[in-house]
C-alpha cells in the first residue's frame, strides 16, 4: 500500500534579476552569487555547479542559508507571493 504526501508551505527570501546588483543584495547573498562585470554576468554557486543568471531569473534563499536560481517561467508556475509582506 502506498502513501499521499504533500509539500509543506515554506515561506523563503528571493529577489529578482533585473541586471544590476547592488551592495545590499551582494550582502544578502554572502558569497554564493558572484557578479562579473566585464560581461554584466550574475553568477550563482550551487552544489550542482554554477549557474549564470538570465535578466528575470529569480535568486532564493532557502531556510538553511543555501541560495539557488530559478527560472521565471518555473518561478511563476510554483511560488505566489506571501500576502502583506
Amino acid at each position: 500500500m502506498t502513501n499521499l504526501y504533500r509539500k509543506k508551505p515554506v515561506e523563503f527570501e528571493c529577489w529578482q534579476w533585473n541586471g544590476e546588483l547592488s551592495a545590499a543584495r551582494e550582502d544578502w547573498v554572502n558569497d554564493a552569487v558572484h557578479y562579473d562585470a566585464r560581461c554584466s554576468d550574475l553568477i550563482v554557486s550551487t552544489n550542482a555547479g554554477d549557474i549564470k543568471l538570465r535578466i528575470g531569473d529569480w535568486i532564493i534563499k532557502g531556510n538553511l542559508g543555501e541560495v539557488y536560481s530559478c527560472t521565471k517561467e518555473i518561478f511563476d508556475h510554483i511560488y505566489e507571493k506571501v500576502p502583506n509582506f
